[in-house]
Order: C-alpha cells, then sequence, then structure tokens
C-alpha cells in the first residue's frame, strides 16, 4: 500500500510540473492541435514517468542496506501497562482513498447513465454520416463522441448551422475520448489539483479547436460571433463537448489573435528535458537501491550489515537481498499486517515506564528461504543514541542514577527484538523463481502519554 501512495504522490509531482509549464510558455499559442497533443501527453506521461526504472551502475553501498517499514508507535500510561495500539497512517488512507475513488467514479456513471436517458427518451437517429439526437430546444447543442445532440429548430440544416458545425468538429475530432480520459485519471488522482486544471484546459483547447473549424468555413467570423452572444445558457452533462459559454470572451480572444509564429513551437520541446529529469529523479534512484542490492548480495551475508543467516534449505545462493521479484509475504498479506502483529503483541517494558524513558529502536531481521524470521537485532538503539531525534527522553530525572535509566532504557531494545523473533513464519521472498533471504528494518517508537 505504500508503495501505491508513493506512486500516486511522484504521478501527481509529474502532472503538476508539466501543467506549470503549458500554463507559463504554452497555453496562449495558437498551435491548439499540438497544446491538445501536449495535455494528452502529460496526462500519460505522468502515470508512465514513475513506473519506469532505469538501470544505472551503483556504488558498493551494501553496508547500510534494508528494506525501511513504517515507524511503529506504542504508547503507554506512566501510571499503568495500558498500551494504546496506533494504527499506521498507511491503513487509514487504505480505506479513506478507495472510498472517494468509488464517489467520483459514480459521478461518472451517472453522468454516462443521464447521457443514456437522454438517448432512449428522444431516440437516435441518423443523417449525414452522424447520429444526433433531438433535444428541446430550451437546451445547448452539445456533443457525446459521434452522436450530437441538437435542438428541433436546429435539426433540419445539419451543416449550414455553424453551432452544428461546431459540435460536428467536436465529434469527429474525438474530443470525448480526451475528457474521458481526464475523468477516469480524476477518479484514481482525485486528490491531485492539477488534474482538474488539465481537464479545464483540455476542453478550452476543443473549443479552440472547434471555432478553428468553424472559421475556416465560414466567410462571416463577425456573424459567428454574434451567434455565441446569443445563445442562452443551459445546463449538459459534464462529460459531453458543449457549445461553451464560460470560455466566450477568451475564445473571442483567440479567434482575433494573429498565429503564433512557427519559431515558438520550440516551446514544446522543453517538455522533453522535463520528462527526462523527472525518469532520472523517480526512475534512477529506485534502480541504484535495486542494483546496490544485487551488488551486495554477490559478496555474501558479511556484505550487508554484517548480517549472517543459515542456509537451511541447502540452497547454494547465501545472498541477502532487500528488491526480490516476489517479496515475502506475512500471514497471507501486505507489510500493515507486520506493523499489526508488533502493535499488538509488544509490552511497554515496566522498569521503563517507571524511569520515564521513551524514544526510538531500530530492529533489523531477516525472513529466511524456510519464512522463518533469524538474526534480529538492534540496528540503532535507543540506548545509545545521543544529541537527536531517537535519544533517551528521561522526564523528570537529572544525572543520579543514570545506570539504572541506562539499564532500564536497554529494555525497549529487548522488548522490541523478542517481539520480532517471536514472529511467526513468512512466506519467503523469491527471486528467479527460488526462495532467497530479505531483510528488513522496523522503527518501533516507544512514547509515554
Amino acid at each position: 500500500m505504500e508503495a501505491f501512495i508513493f506512486y500516486q504522490i511522484k504521478s501527481a509531482c509529474c502532472l503538476g510540473l508539466f501543467s506549470l509549464v503549458y500554463l507559463l510558455l504554452i497555453r496562449n499559442l495558437t498551435f491548439y492541435r499540438l497544446n491538445r497533443f501536449y495535455l494528452l501527453s502529460a496526462m500519460i506521461l505522468s502515470f508512465v514517468i514513475p513506473a519506469v526504472t532505469i538501470r544505472m551502475p551503483a556504488a558498493d553501498r551494501a553496508g547500510g542496506l534494508n528494506i525501511m517499514l513504517d515507524t511503529i508507535t506504542i504508547n503507554a500510561s506512566v501510571d499503568g501497562l495500558d498500551p494504546t495500539l496506533v494504527r499506521p497512517w498507511t491503513a487509514w488512507i487504505k480505506y479513506i482513498y478507495p472510498a472517494v475513488s468509488l464517489v467520483f467514479a459514480g459521478f461518472l456513471i451517472q453522468q454516462l447513465m443521464g447521457l443514456w436517458a437522454i438517448i432512449r427518451r428522444h431516440g437516435i437517429q441518423r443523417k449525414d454520416r452522424m447520429l444526433w439526437v433531438t433535444i428541446p430546444d430550451n437546451l445547448p447543442a452539445f456533443s457525446f463522441f459521434n452522436i450530437l445532440f441538437i435542438s428541433f429548430s436546429a435539426s433540419g440544416d445539419l451543416k449550414g448551422n455553424p453551432v452544428i458545425r461546431h459540435e460536428m468538429a467536436h465529434a469527429r475530432q474525438f474530443h470525448s475520448v480526451d475528457i474521458l480520459l481526464a475523468e477516469i485519471i480524476k477518479i484514481v488522482q482525485w486528490f491531485n489539483p492539477f488534474i482538474y486544471i488539465i481537464r479545464r484546459l483540455l476542453k478550452e483547447t476543443h473549443e479552440y479547436l472547434a471555432d478553428e473549424t468553424v472559421l475556416e468555413q465560414n466567410s462571416d467570423p463577425a456573424g459567428y460571433r454574434l451567434l455565441l452572444l446569443s445563445q442562452v445558457f443551459g445546463i449538459q452533462p459534464g462529460i459531453s463537448n458543449s457549445f461553451n459559454y464560460s470560455l466566450i470572451k477568451k475564445r473571442f480572444t483567440m479567434m482575433s489573435k494573429e498565429k503564433s509564429p512557427l519559431i515558438r513551437q520550440v516551446r514544446y520541446l522543453l517538455a522533453l528535458p522535463l520528462a527526462l529529469l523527472l525518469i532520472f529523479i523517480f526512475g534512477c534512484r529506485e534502480a541504484a537501491s535495486s542494483l546496490g542490492n544485487e551488488s551486495a548480495g554477490k559478496q555474501g551475508t558479511a556484505a550487508v550489515n554484517n548480517l549472517k543467516a543459515g542456509n537451511e534449505s541447502g540452497i547454494a545462493d547465501d545472498s541477502i537481498y532487500i528488491k526480490v521479484d516476489e517479496m515475502p509475504r506475512f500471514q497471507g498479506g501486505e507489510i500493515e499486517n507486520v506493523l499489526l502483529y508488533v502493535q499488538q503483541h509488544i509490552i511497554y517494558p515496566e522498569a521503563a515506564k517507571k524511569s520515564h524513558i521513551q524514544g526510538k529502536v531500530y530492529v533489523q531481521f531477516i525472513v529466511n528461504e524456510l519464512g522463518n524470521v533469524v538474526d534480529a537485532k538492534v540496528n540503532k538503539s535507543v540506548v545509545k543514541v545521543e544529541k537527536d531525534e531517537n535519544a533517551v527522553v528521561v522526564a523528570g530525572y537529572k544525572d543520579k542514577d543514570m545506570q539504572g535509566i541506562k539499564d532500564a532504557a536497554k529494555e525497549l531494545d529487548e522488548e522490541a527484538v523478542r517481539v520480532i523473533s517471536s514472529m511467526p513464519a513468512w512466506e519467503p521472498g523469491k527471486k528467479d523463481g527460488k526462495p532467497v533471504k530479505v531483510s528488513f528494518t522496523i522503527p518501533i517508537k516507544f512514547v509515554l502519554q
């Protein structure tokens, strides 16, 4: 779940950067087809780039490689042994994110059903190689894919009416595909403000393209502008292409604007270095971790934090990995099950509570080829760390009896190792179809209320 969350955050960052480039450098250019291509490419690349991995040579960083899990916070009252278990933040997102996505998916389905209801109510006809549905005169014309929704008074002249030609341009240029794609992305990235901006910019570009098509066929631009002003506001489904009134002022400006010089098409090329930069930031970082792990694995167990795990299965490969083809699974589920297990079985040491001691313990362990948890040990201790956020915190004590306080603090380390060592067997990780050892580190934070 955590990997999915970070993927979505990376995707949102990509979409945001592409949107800013468009707003600052491209939006006012009159190359409308290129503008449309840029916006569609921005949406697609924003989902592809975070998934790209560039394999580059990595430095030997074996000494500190392991998979870092979410921090587990163990709260306890000073007066009694009553730990309050705190669910990891990813557990809450696991429920909130799909719930909101389902709401947006419901809105999209409702709009599609509304269009279907209009078609069933008024019927669909074919004329001049176009499908069209007659709607009441008080509703504006709009289109969805190759279906025109036009009023009865306008249906007699499909070719001569500029409004109808405008909607036919939407249909023939497949603008509904763009809007539907944006709606689907909005379902999975409802938290990203830039998807709403991209959607609006796409609709704006569609209007410019349709206007351009009408003006190429119409020798009376002034009459076409007057027709825009004479239209009455109406309501239509949000996923359709309509004769958009909210953009009239800007559309007038773009209609009368001189064509942008061809040299300004160079601005679109700025998207290429931006895309390469994002690939380098997101892709190469992950590849370096993976390659560093493989390099460490070839040096044996001593190369990875000096860990040693018995090769009970008899498999020749005694390497330790942090990234494999199939990651270990605990109790048939995701990594959140590990966090919940620790929360449910750990006990805040009584001596540490009496001494008012709290802090963070980093426990490193290995899931071996048989799925057993072995070599659990403290990677970073509450007792030894000083002058940082993980240092021992002793409330109400000065320098007296510091040895006793350190002994009590050491119990936090021992309790963390005890719980990790007592975990039942996992499903082992696999690389190239063979079970292998995988190293993990889990931070456990003890907090007194």
